[in-house]
């Protein structure tokens, strides 16, 4: 009996050690076929500068990050965090997965707790996506972060400025703004 079992367990294990193997295979010959797609761009750089940002009741989100990334002078950089609360969250995101870009823009109102604020500055201006949980209920909403989000007690950003290659935005053939070397 003993023996029995000792058998069926190496046939288990060499079956799962084959299929395993297999999938390897598989996975090897597909990315030999199908390598992955290279990003578009590249630059590399280091930081700068990192600046702090705290704003109260009532103040405009992404229009009181645009106001302090002009009145600094950052013209390339990243939002690395933001956290905080909202009164009014104003997003979009994808409507469809097709081209030519459709967006559905919302806008969300009551009490909502900022889960985190990030993005990218090129040419001096910011793309930022933020996360919020609405309510303290278990429903979180992310996208692209919009003109006439109010902070509702405090918001608090960290801005890193870059000190390498300029970048942009430029359209690509189906208009969508892609991040370039300038």
């Amino acid at each position: 009996m003993k023996h029995h079992r000792l058998a069926a367990f190496n046939r288990s294990v060499s079956l799962i050690l084959g299929l395993t193997l297999g999938s390897l295979v598989v996975a090897w010959i597909t990315l030999a076929q199908n390598p992955p797609a290279k990003p578009t761009t590249r630059a590399a750089g280091s930081i700068k500068k990192v600046h702090r940002l705290g704003l109260g009741p009532g103040d405009l989100l992404l229009e009181s990050i645009r106001h302090f990334i002009r009145e600094h002078g950052i013209n390339d950089g990243a939002v690395l965090t933001g956290i905080g609360s909202l009164s009014e969250c104003r997003i979009h995101w994808p409507a469809k997965p097709e081209y030519p870009p459709q967006n559905v823009f919302q806008t969300f109102k009551g009490s909502l707790e900022i889960a985190g604020i990030q993005g990218i500055i090129a040419d001096g201006e910011p793309h930022l996506h933020l996360i919020v949980a609405e309510r303290g209920e278990a429903r979180s909403i992310g996208g692209h972060l919009e003109d006439g989000s109010k902070v509702l007690y405090l918001a608090e950003i960290t801005i890193a400025e870059f000190d390498g290659p300029p970048m942009t935005r430029r359209p690509n053939q189906h208009n969508v703004r892609m991040l370039q070397v300038k």
